[in-house]
């Protein structure tokens, strides 16, 4: 079988905001992760747009302190996919708002290479509609610290 990345990372995606919906949040961690890098690729490769990634890393750079520029904006995705090191056997992780902010950047990373929704998600209004009311996205306070 014969397939573009472009279309394994918007099934991942899709499949990523429908595991959101049904609260599944490492799946859908995971899974969004997997399209965000994929998107985020194609969209620098062929768009010449920088990927999500890029630019959070960037605008991390001048927000944060020098000591904070180690972030690792990746850590709780390749904690998911990788057991490597025995030191991380068990993490700190909050899923349900890490899974969001991935499925966001891999939205961003999506539309910069899709012509602004050509190829529809299906689950796109739902998931939307569910994290409208999130207390990250609703939390005047919580926004800022995010920011």
């Amino acid at each position: 079988m014969e397939i573009h990345k472009f279309q394994i990372a918007k099934i991942q995606l899709d499949d990523a905001m429908l595991c959101f919906i049904e609260e599944r949040y490492f799946s859908s961690l995971t899974l969004a992760g997997a399209s965000e890098e994929i998107f985020g690729r194609l969209s620098e490769r062929y768009c010449n747009k920088k990927s999500s990634y890029n630019n959070l890393k960037n605008l991390l750079k001048i927000r944060l302190p020098k000591e904070s520029l180690n972030l690792d904006l990746n850590l709780s995705r390749n904690a998911l996919k990788h057991a490597t090191n025995p030191d991380e056997d068990v993490i700190n992780i909050y899923p349900e708002v890490e899974s969001m902010i991935m499925i966001l950047r891999a939205i961003n990373n999506y539309l910069n290479f899709s012509d602004s929704g050509q190829h529809k998600l299906p689950h796109i209004d739902t998931f939307l509609e569910k994290i409208s009311s999130h207390k990250l996205v609703t939390d005047p306070k919580l926004k800022f610290h995010f920011l």
